[in-house]
C-alpha cells in the first residue's frame, strides 16, 4: 500500500518548527508534529524522507508522541519478505493535537505566573524586614 506523503518543507513549516522549538519541543519532535499536521498517517520511512530525519530520530519522536497519546502504531506486512512496517496514525484530529499543545503550554504559563507571584510576595516581605540605612 503506497501512502501519499507530504514532501515539501517550506517557509511556513520552518516557522511552525521554530515556534514549537521555542515552546520547548525538540527539533525531531517538532518536525514529526509538522508531518502529522499535514498527514493523518504515515510509515516511518515517509516521515524520514518528508522531514529530513534519520530513522532513530523518527523512532524517538514517534515514541514520545505515543506516550502523549497522539499516535497509534500498527504493524503492516510488506509484500516481500522481511520485517513488517510500522504505520503511525493520529489518535484524534489535527485540531485536537494543536489544541492540546496550546492548552499544555497555557497551563505551564499559568503555573509560572503563580511562581512569579510567590517570588514577588517574598520580595515584599524581605523589603519590609530590611533595616533602613541612614
Amino acid at each position: 500500500m503506497k501512502m501519499k506523503s507530504f514532501l515539501t518543507y517550506g517557509k511556513e513549516e520552518s516557522k511552525i518548527e521554530e515556534a514549537l522549538r521555542s515552546l520547548g519541543y525538540t527539533r525531531n519532535l517538532a518536525r514529526t508534529f509538522i508531518y502529522f499536521f499535514n498527514n493523518e498517517q504515515g510509515f516511518s520511512e515517509d516521515i524520514e524522507r518528508a522531514m529530513n530525519l534519520r530513522q532513530p530520530e523518527v523512532s524517538i519522536s514517534t515514541k514520545e508522541m505515543k506516550l502523549m497519546n497522539f499516535l497509534n502504531e500498527k504493524q503492516k506486512k510488506t509484500c516481500s519478505k522481511g520485517r513488517p512496517k510500522k504505520l503511525f496514525t493520529l489518535c484524534g484530529s489535527k485540531k485536537e493535537l494543536l489544541e492540546h499543545i496550546i492548552q499544555e503550554k497555557e497551563i505551564k504559563i499559568e503555573e509560572e505566573k503563580e511562581l512569579i507571584g510567590v517570588l514577588r510576595d517574598y520580595l515584599m516581605k524581605v523589603e519590609q524586614h530590611e533595616p533602613t540605612q541612614e
